[in-house]
């Protein structure tokens, strides 16, 4: 269902005598076009490419699949028990998990120089305090 962005302002009591804030549906298209766009700018791939894969690549694509699956089910159901706040915290720690695992398992800034490895670490713990934060602001 398709909500024009005058329409949510109006909903939402958002407006103003000059501006009206886009919303969401707004930003969504934004980074849909962005993400076609930057897409298009390779070179043109075909779906044979994806029979060209190993086992191991299909598998780890499914694994993938399935953490997903599980991670989103577990939030929609805390998002009707939980305060919005702690939802969104708790949906933004996947960024978290995410970081986690390309820094320490899989080794993705293993030949950074020497200072980069703590300002990952900074990284990680101002992004924890804000989502924190943001859950204790309620």
């Amino acid at each position: 269902m398709a909500v024009s962005s005058a329409c949510l302002c109006e909903r939402l009591s958002i407006t103003s005598n000059r501006l009206c804030l886009p919303s969401k549906p707004v930003g969504i298209g934004l980074a849909l076009a962005i993400g076609l766009m930057v897409n298009y700018l390779g070179s043109p791939v075909g779906y044979t490419n994806y029979f060209r894969g190993n086992r191991r690549s299909h598998l780890m694509g499914i694994i993938g699949g399935i953490v997903w699956c599980i991670g989103m089910s577990f939030s929609i159901m805390a998002s009707g028990k939980a305060r919005p706040a702690i939802s969104y915290g708790l949906g933004q720690g996947a960024i978290v998990v995410a970081a986690l695992w390309g820094i320490y398992l899989w080794h993705e800034f293993r030949n950074t120089p020497k200072g980069i490895h703590t300002l990952l670490n900074l990284m990680l713990l101002c992004y924890d305090v804000g989502l924190g934060l943001i859950i204790a602001a309620r």
